[in-house]
């Protein structure tokens, strides 16, 4: 574990690259600790209000899968003001470094996610949490990520900006069966309450929402248990079998692990698929 690296930055003292990380109440020992919190447990990597869901993601499997690598690029990053991850350069824009982040994230979450995000917009910066057009990560950037990280292989970008198909479930049900790193990409109103919805009768009980498109990435921590006979999808009574079947597997979003059907606990295949745009996946190497 890179427990040597933390403690290094900790004894260190120059200025660090972040405005708000020289603040009077920021200090290297807090810093340090929230990077080993963090590597101990990659779900606490929380973008709260930030429209950073995508890097969060992402940076969730880095550090399940080389917390060595988080953290040094998370100390790079502070101390440098930039990082590389394999064929990625991490630069985060001045505006992204003297950022007023007040407390709407953590300021070692700023640091990963948001550089990341910034570094890989042409236009537009994370100046603020609120910054939510630069904040949109795209199913492409996603798989770039991983692709371009060196730190996983086989990367698969099955994702797409309508409802995704059965076979997609499946298809991402068996990367996840294989032990690889699944990324849904999700409306968030399956997960919880959003702006947006609409405050009428639900449809079959589900939310609706304003706008029907993806908004959220999450990570699968475990295969959604839909069984064998998933890959065998072709005949129709398989088919109508497998939507009838509840889904409650468990899930990486928001800091933390929680279920898929916690808000609605009698979710079904039929009922999440509407919610559901597909996956980005990738093994570690």
């Amino acid at each position: 574990m890179p427990y040597s690296l933390i403690q290094a930055f900790q004894s260190s003292r120059e200025p660090l690259a972040f405005s708000f990380l020289n603040a009077p109440n920021v200090t290297r020992t807090k810093i340090g600790e929230a990077i080993a919190k963090r590597i101990n447990r990659p779900e606490t990597i929380n973008q709260q209000s930030a429209p950073l869901c995508g890097p969060a993601a992402f940076m969730f499997c880095l550090a399940t899968a080389h917390p060595r690598h988080y953290a040094r690029y998370a100390i790079d990053l502070m101390t440098q003001g930039e990082a590389r991850l394999g064929q990625l350069h991490i630069k985060p824009s001045a505006h992204c470094q003297q950022a007023d982040i007040g407390n709407t994230i953590e300021p070692i979450d700023w640091v990963t996610l948001a550089s990341l995000r910034d570094s890989s917009n042409g236009i537009f910066s994370m100046s603020g949490p609120g910054s939510s057009v630069a904040g949109i990560t795209g199913a492409g950037t996603m798989a770039a990520w991983f692709e371009q990280s060196g730190l996983f292989g086989q990367v698969g970008n099955q994702a797409q900006y309508h409802p995704a198909s059965l076979e997609r479930l499946l298809t991402a049900d068996l990367q996840a069966n294989m032990g690889r790193y699944v990324c849904l990409l999700v409306r968030a109103a399956v997960l919880g309450a959003v702006a947006g919805e609409i405050p009428v009768p639900k449809l079959n009980g589900m939310p609706r929402t304003l706008v029907g498109t993806p908004d959220h990435w999450i990570v699968m921590c475990e295969p959604m248990g839909l069984g064998p006979s998933c890959y065998n999808s072709a005949r129709a009574d398989v088919a109508d079998m497998l939507r009838k079947k509840k889904l409650s597997f468990k899930v990486y979003s928001w800091g933390g692990i929680s279920s898929l059907n916690d808000r609605l606990h009698d979710l079904t295949v039929e009922k999440f698929l509407p919610y559901f745009y597909g996956c980005v996946s990738a093994s570690p190497v």
